[in-house]
């Protein structure tokens, strides 16, 4: 039944995304959009380990991709005030100018594709939309309850 839909979404969601602030002949891959969208989420308490459950991968694949998007300029480690030992991630202001601009590219994409909708569709829509994600990241994360 959704085999359609996702052969349709799946080749736009893994296209890069808008080009990266300052460098406009270098597009962004989602996954690290992904990063610095789990980091924004998280606050100012957010490590690897949330990267990584955020994301749904181990431990060293979000080390490698938090560590590209600190080489792009995009996140910030610093040492956690209560434990010497821990790193935290902060988004800088670069990093901070890309998130929004790419929430505003998908804003206005979602608006453009929907223009001609009626407004209960729009609104189903994003009903559904949302409960979709919610679930997908329940199964996804290993949080959600199989089915009796």
């Amino acid at each position: 039944m959704l085999d359609g839909p996702v052969d349709v979404l799946q080749p736009v969601a893994e296209r890069p995304l808008l080009a990266d602030v300052g460098q406009p002949s270098r597009p962004i891959d989602p996954t690290l959009f992904n990063v610095l969208d789990a980091v924004e989420d998280r606050g100012d308490s957010c490590a690897v380990t949330g990267v990584a459950t955020a994301l749904g991968v181990d431990q060293p694949r979000a080390s490698r991709l938090v560590l590209r998007t600190v080489e792009e300029g995009w996140l910030a480690r610093r040492t956690a005030p209560s434990d010497a030992r821990r790193t935290l991630l902060t988004l800088t202001d670069r990093g901070r100018e890309q998130l929004d601009r790419t929430h505003q590219f998908r804003q206005e994409l979602f608006a453009r594709v929907m223009a001609d909708w009626p407004d209960a569709d729009r609104s189903e829509f994003a009903r559904l939309i949302t409960a979709f994600v919610t679930s997908f990241a329940e199964v996804v994360s290993g949080t959600d309850q199989p089915p009796r």
